[in-house]
């Protein structure tokens, strides 16, 4: 179920992309998200930036540090793309999420290309969201 929800969401989502870095972007992401979703620590992995796998070293280190410290990026129902930011070589990707709690979080992902149309995740930071 929670596979088919977010291939929803992420059919959605990428309909209103921008570019086409805009829809590469939000696939690698919606892509992560859904691993994380499924518990699936080598899936979430394989759109990790070498130096994000260099810091933890493997997909269980990776994943034990997202469940301590990034749980709603595991247990969210809905999800939103805000705002792309182009800063040099890095795309800055703010996401918002709604838990399965209610509460709102938003998440600044730095993604960078690292081929040609091809993007991974280096870094997330995950901020309450305390809005309206």
């Amino acid at each position: 179920i929670q596979l088919f929800f977010l291939s929803i969401l992420m059919v959605a989502g990428v309909a209103f992309a921008e570019s086409p870095k805009d829809e590469q972007i939000q696939r690698v992401i919606t892509s992560q998200l859904t691993a994380f979703l499924n518990n699936d620590a080598y899936g979430a992995w394989s759109y990790a930036h070498p130096s994000i796998k260099a810091q933890f070293q493997t997909p269980e280190t990776f994943m034990a540090m997202v469940d301590q410290g990034y749980s709603p990026m595991k247990h969210f129902t809905e999800l939103d793309f805000i705002k792309l930011v182009p800063i040099e070589d890095m795309w800055m990707q703010t996401v918002r999420l709604l838990d399965d709690k209610g509460d709102r979080y938003d998440l600044v992902y730095v993604l960078i290309e690292t081929q040609p149309d091809q993007f991974q995740i280096a870094g997330v930071s995950l901020e309450a969201n305390k809005g309206i």
